[in-house]
């Protein structure tokens, strides 16, 4: 979401999937960005812990993982520590590990992380605990939207209305 966010800002794309935090964040800062369509407001994720890891007491101290800070996997992450009654700014230590942190979690590097479907089933079938399941909480967070620049809507708009209603 924030490479995609400074890539729109950048001019480089036109248009892009984006996660709603980083694009936010960049329009609080003056960035030239715009959401033009949130289709989806939740995704399935859950808090998977490695499998010693019995209770979210036992976090306390340990690594966490997510791609970037700031990012929809960051965002998802801080929610899901909440749920379990922990600060996620105090209690843990968050790597920034890019789209390996999921390979972290089986290697031992991290205890826990925020998982979407695709990363957490595999690991849910191996008996991995479950610390929450965010899709049953009453979280709304569009994760995928399509963005584009203000400049850029303004520039085309009936390239901008022919993308939306494709």
């Amino acid at each position: 979401g924030a490479l995609i966010t400074m890539a729109i800002i950048s001019g480089t794309l036109q248009f892009s999937g984006a996660g709603a935090e980083s694009v936010v964040a960049a329009r609080i800062e003056g960035g030239d960005v715009a959401l033009l369509a949130c289709p989806v407001d939740s995704d399935p994720v859950y808090l998977i812990t490695r499998p010693e890891i019995k209770s979210a007491a036992e976090l306390k101290g340990k690594a966490t993982a997510v791609t970037r800070l700031g990012s929809t996997t960051h965002f998802y992450l801080r929610a899901a520590l909440r749920q379990v009654g922990l600060d996620p700014e105090k209690d843990m230590i968050i790597l920034q590990l890019g789209s390996s942190y999921e390979n972290a979690m089986e290697s031992g590097r991290v205890s826990a992380a925020a998982l979407t479907n695709r990363y957490a089933i595999p690991l849910l079938q191996r008996g991995w605990p479950m610390l929450v399941d965010l899709s049953t909480t009453d979280m709304i967070y569009p994760s995928s939207c399509v963005a584009s620049s203000r400049a850029y809507i303004k520039a085309e708009p009936k390239i901008v209305e022919d993308f939306l209603r494709a």
